[in-house]
């Protein structure tokens, strides 16, 4: 397999019983000890809900968006779960919080009278 990061080649050890299981690695081992995963999780109070922002990384990786796809999946699928399935859910590459967009979020919550969670790679300051 090719690495989406450095673009090598690289094999992935099995035994018995991985053998025939169909999982797909999309980047290799160096890589993934370069570009750590550290899951923040930050709440921000609006007027009657709350504001839910997950970030993959610790700080900005210039990396193939999809190198993560998988991790980034499980992570959806897992506050798509653990939430009411009505709320409102967003995705973004990188975030960054100004008054503007609190007040738009803080708007979109109170309209539609719904929290509101946001999955990002990296939550800008």
């Amino acid at each position: 397999m090719k690495c989406l990061i450095c673009k090598r080649t690289f094999s992935v050890k099995k035994n018995f019983s991985s053998l025939f299981s169909h999982e797909r690695y999309l980047i290799c081992d160096k890589c993934y000890k370069s570009y750590p995963i550290k899951i923040g999780y930050t709440v921000f109070p609006l007027t009657n809900h709350q504001l839910f922002i997950y970030s993959l990384y610790p700080k900005p990786y210039f990396i193939n968006p999809l190198a993560y796809s998988y991790e980034y999946s499980k992570i959806f699928s897992y506050v798509y779960q653990k939430s009411n399935m009505a709320d409102i859910y967003m995705a973004f590459d990188t975030l960054k919080i100004s008054k503007q967009k609190f007040d738009i979020f803080d708007e979109l919550s109170s309209f539609y009278d719904k929290d509101i969670y946001i999955i990002c790679n990296y939550l800008a300051d």
